[in-house]
């Protein structure tokens, strides 16, 4: 999958959204995919009638109601990313012809985002519990133009959506994780203002073989003068991260990372280990 990409400059305001200082810059044009594995848009919107979408977290916990507009878009053109923002919030929906599996690990493998210049970050690392696990805590910074910020965040899996929706909910929260932090917890720390607060959400509905719903809700508070500009700037910043986000999913991108494996938002082994050889 491939989006036309706008190389204007921009950073990243929260645990996994940038926030774009080029106010001149034009809008990024995505380009669409081939349809053959998604299912057609009246089945995609019977389907996402059917899950209880208020469960998720952006509902659950922030107050934001189902984007159903935007579902009812997005679901006529695969790989056409729809926005809306208000203020500070801003929420994304895009259907991709990948398959969850492969999106749910790029989104939980914090310490490859700022790699290959996919995502839009400067530094990305867990500094607290397990890696690619189910709680872990994350530092993350974005800088271009001399203009950027510095966030920690607590990312969890939401594994009672994924449990409570027989598997059809895959969802990560985080909220900002600031609190006594004097400066930026990690070894050659970026020169950066930190981000206020931030909080949201990932959450993924495969809705077939190889054909996943991605929603993204992000809520930041940047401050200073980067947080002037918030409310002209969310809509491309939301654009760029989960274009980002989508195409490192696509490329060619590590299933078995050393360290702890990938998990569902259960905890369970996202691809199950091979049976072991019987004894001879």
């Amino acid at each position: 999958m491939t989006f036309a990409r706008d190389v204007s400059p921009t950073f990243a305001v929260g645990a996994h959204t940038a926030v774009v200082v080029g106010l001149l810059a034009a809008a990024l044009a995505v380009v669409s995919v081939a349809e053959g594995s998604c299912p057609a848009a009246d089945e995609i919107q019977s389907r996402l009638g059917e899950l209880g979408l208020e469960r998720a977290a952006r509902t659950a916990r922030f107050s934001e109601p189902p984007p159903v507009e935007l579902y009812r878009k997005a679901s006529r053109k695969v790989g056409k990313l729809e926005v809306a923002r208000d203020g500070g919030k801003g929420i994304g929906v895009v259907v991709v012809d990948l398959p969850v599996e492969v999106l749910w690990r790029a989104i939980n493998d914090e310490d490859a985002q700022d790699e290959g210049g996919y995502m839009p970050l400067k530094r990305s690392e867990i500094i607290g519990g397990t890696p690619r696990g189910v709680s872990r805590r994350v530092f993350q910074a974005g800088e271009r133009m001399g203009l950027g910020r510095w966030w920690v965040t607590r990312t969890v899996m939401n594994g009672e959506l994924f449990e409570a929706s027989g598997g059809a909910l895959w969802e990560v929260v985080w909220g900002d994780d600031m609190e006594g932090l004097e400066g930026p917890p990690v070894d050659d720390p970026p020169d950066l203002s930190p981000v206020k607060r931030t909080r949201g959400a990932w959450l993924l509905v495969p809705l077939a073989e190889d054909c996943t719903l991605v929603e993204h809700f992000n809520w930041s508070e940047p401050g200073g003068f980067v947080g002037m500009m918030q409310g002209l700037v969310l809509g491309r910043a939301l654009r760029e991260s989960i274009e980002g986000l989508v195409e490192l999913a696509g490329a060619e991108y590590r299933t078995a990372p050393e360290g702890p494996p990938f998990v569902r938002p259960d905890g369970s082994p996202l691809v199950p280990p091979a049976a072991a050889e019987p004894d001879e």
